[in-house]
């Protein structure tokens, strides 16, 4: 019986033994399927960056592209706006020059015309100096008074003597020919009248306010008023105490 039992107990304990020795490797299997795991873990996890990475440059890729595209853009607006304005301002240049060439024209055309006026005015001008008188040479009859029969003359300008003094004084302007000086007619007042030339040719007799008045053409004359004679025919000319007659001759 003993040697039954100790048989027994080495059987239960090489049984254990057994036991002992296969269940070691099933934990090591364990152990290693663990840590394949893990390891395929860690792997994925490594990889996943990786995956962002590669998505983050290609988002880069793309906003490097679409900037790129829009500065091109950019430039190509740019030039375009450029040659717009180029284009612009030869058209604006050949425009002014063409508007320059056009107001020289008229400005030529204008000159032309203002010469022409001008020499056409000077020829008028011309003209009327022909055909206005610019001097006189009065011839002085005496028909009655003091000075009956006798003749005396006066020449007037326009340009350097346009007046001619009647009267009693004998002063330098009532001297011949600058004027008509009667010291011997008492009626006669001492600077009793003027003949006046205009520059539009036409004479005037002016009462300067005297004593007795003047009458021409059997008209009484108004003191200090002219009055227009009329010098293409003779003219009864009375003052003071005589009467007169006065010829108006053109001098060349």
């Amino acid at each position: 019986m003993r040697k039954n039992l100790r048989l027994a107990n080495l059987h239960i304990a090489a049984l254990f033994q057994i036991g002992a020795k296969c269940g070691v490797p099933k934990e090591k299997k364990m152990k290693r399927k663990q840590a394949t795991g893990m390891a395929a873990a860690s792997s994925e996890d490594k990889k996943k960056p990786m995956k962002k990475k590669v998505r983050a440059s290609e988002a880069n890729a793309h906003e490097r592209d679409a900037l790129t595209q829009e500065v091109d853009e950019m430039i190509d607006v740019q030039g375009f706006l450029l040659l717009e304005c180029q284009v612009s301002s030869k058209k604006l240049v050949e425009q002014a020059k063409l508007r320059a060439a056009e107001l020289r024209r008229e400005m030529e055309e204008g000159k032309k015309v203002l010469l022409n006026a001008l020499e056409a005015e000077k020829e008028n001008l011309d003209k009327d100096e022909n055909t206005i008188p610019r001097a006189f040479t009065i011839s002085v009859r005496c028909v009655t008074g003091p000075y009956r029969g006798r003749k005396f003359s006066m020449d007037m300008d326009v340009k350097r003597h346009s007046s001619c003094f009647v009267g009693r004084s004998t002063g330098r302007k009532f001297r011949s020919p600058r004027g008509l000086s009667m010291p011997k007619d008492s009626e006669l007042s001492t600077s009793h009248g003027e003949i006046k030339m205009e520059t539009t040719g036409k004479v005037f007799f002016i009462d300067k306010d005297s004593t007795n008045g003047t009458r021409i053409d059997d008209v009484e004359l108004e003191p200090e008023k002219p009055y227009e004679l009329t010098i293409s025919k003779p003219i009864k000319v009375e003052v003071g105490a005589g009467e007169y007659e006065f010829t108006f001759e053109q001098k060349a």
